[in-house]
């Protein structure tokens, strides 16, 4: 476990405002990753047994070619479980009604819906610090309209609730390393 956290916020999330206005655009360009914990979490809250889960609603992606989200600094091998997109391609468990957008299993989403339109990256990584930089996504500054909406909130106000689903996302990325599925490249 990293003992020292540090946090450096992009100067263009600094500047700007967000909130959700249930446009749902990000259930329609991305694809989800979801870790073991999350598969666990979701089919037991949907009541269906894992292996029933897997079939209906996930496909295996072999791990090297979603290697843009991670470091450099990682090789990856194996695969990873990536949420099925509908008839519409759309994540499966997206719905609307009256024009917004909603998540079906919203209160246990993966990590990855629950940091949109957010990502991090981290500059240096040993058990004893980490350092993080948080910024938009590329996807999400380009797409979403949450993004400097007339009610959206400054980074103060969103400060924890981003940085507690960053910590969750760090969290799941040292899962896959201790899993095996990262190793780290020497630099």
């Amino acid at each position: 476990m990293n003992t020292n956290f540090q946090r450096f916020i992009s100067p263009r999330l600094k500047n700007s405002t967000f909130a959700c206005i249930q446009c749902g655009k990000c259930c329609k360009f991305s694809e989800i990753i979801v870790s073991n914990r999350e598969i666990q979490a979701i089919s037991f809250n949907l009541d269906s047994p894992i292996t029933e889960f897997k079939e209906k609603y996930l496909v295996k992606k072999e791990i090297h070619q979603i290697r843009s989200i991670f470091s450099e600094r990682f090789e990856i091998q194996g695969e990873v479980f990536i949420l099925r997109k509908n008839s519409q391609n759309l994540c499966p468990f997206y719905e609307t009604f009256e024009d917004k957008a909603f998540c079906k299993i919203y209160h246990f989403r993966p990590i990855v819906c629950r940091l949109f339109p957010f990502t991090w990256k981290t500059s240096a990584y040993n058990n004893k610090q980490m350092q993080i930089a948080i910024d938009f996504s590329q996807n999400g500054w380009e797409e979403c309209s949450g993004i400097n909406n007339a009610i959206g909130k400054k980074w103060a106000a969103l400060r924890d609730e981003v940085t507690g689903a960053v910590l969750l996302s760090v969290i799941q990325s040292n899962e896959l390393i201790d899993d095996g599925f990262l190793t780290q490249s020497a630099q």
